[in-house]
């Protein structure tokens, strides 16, 4: 805390925060990172919007592309997540009513997100620490692995949200640090929000309802994130465990979905 948190207590407060976390920092819930002296609003998350990058530098060269498809949502369900998935693609389709929504998608269904405002997965994930390449969100024909989103053109998609476990954790290989969420920038999303542990099913539903609902009415991501985050807090899900599972990585400082679905 003293290290990485402390020096930014100089900042003003609910200035938005842009954070480059090298290696295994990036796979900390920066959000949840906690002030005493600040008993009011003790946590990051609430002090500051938060932006994770994968380095500054990035930021100077970024011109993302302006999506023009609508939304898509892929679902992918055996028994044991069965609920939680239906009733994320059902609030998905109340929310942006103009999306594409597949309950059982395919690997191949990942080629039609090119473009997409915003892109939604929710199936299972699984980090695979001792080769990272092989780390994987299951669909209905198969894993998509890590490796293969590097291979996928998703130029032009705004967003990404892959509500599955441990798509934004974190695995060394060599001197690089790979997750799911990193591989979805490399293929040419602007802006990835991913589970740093396994997901409460309630939680991410209510998450992602929220979440959507800020991003449809026009809050930036970053925005919609907190608001998520507190709804979630004033809910009783307070414990960071809960809200300070899914945190963005963006190459950008910021993204808003325009036109507004």
């Amino acid at each position: 805390h003293d290290l990485l948190v402390a020096p930014l207590g100089t900042m003003p407060p609910a200035a938005p925060l842009i954070l480059a976390p090298d290696g295994a920092l990036a796979d900390l819930p920066w959000a949840a990172f906690a002030d005493r002296s600040s008993p009011a609003t003790p946590y990051l998350g609430q002090r500051h919007t938060l932006s994770l990058v994968p380095s500054l530098t990035i930021l100077a060269l970024e011109r993302p592309p302006v999506a023009s498809d609508p939304p898509l949502a892929l679902g992918c369900a055996d028994a044991a997540i069965a609920a939680q998935v239906e009733a994320e693609l059902a609030a998905y389709a109340r929310i942006f009513p103009t999306a594409r929504v597949l309950s059982q998608a395919r690997n191949a269904d990942l080629a039609g997100a090119r473009g997409a405002a915003l892109l939604h997965i929710s199936a299972h994930g699984r980090l695979n620490p001792q080769q990272p390449l092989l780390s994987a969100i299951t669909l209905a024909d198969g894993p998509l692995l890590l490796a293969d989103v590097f291979n996928l053109d998703l130029t032009g998609t705004t967003l990404a949200v892959l509500s599955a476990c441990e798509t934004s954790a974190v695995a060394p290989l060599g001197g690089l640090a790979l997750a799911l969420s990193g591989s979805f920038l490399a293929a040419g999303v602007t802006a990835v929000v991913a589970g740093l542990w396994q997901i409460d099913a309630e939680v991410a539903r209510l998450f992602v309802a929220d979440c959507y609902s800020a991003l449809r009415d026009g809050a930036t991501l970053t925005a919609a994130i907190q608001q998520a985050q507190a709804t979630l807090r004033d809910s009783g899900y307070d414990h960071p465990y809960y809200w300070a599972a899914l945190q963005p990585l963006m190459r950008t400082t910021d993204v808003r979905l325009e036109p507004a679905p």
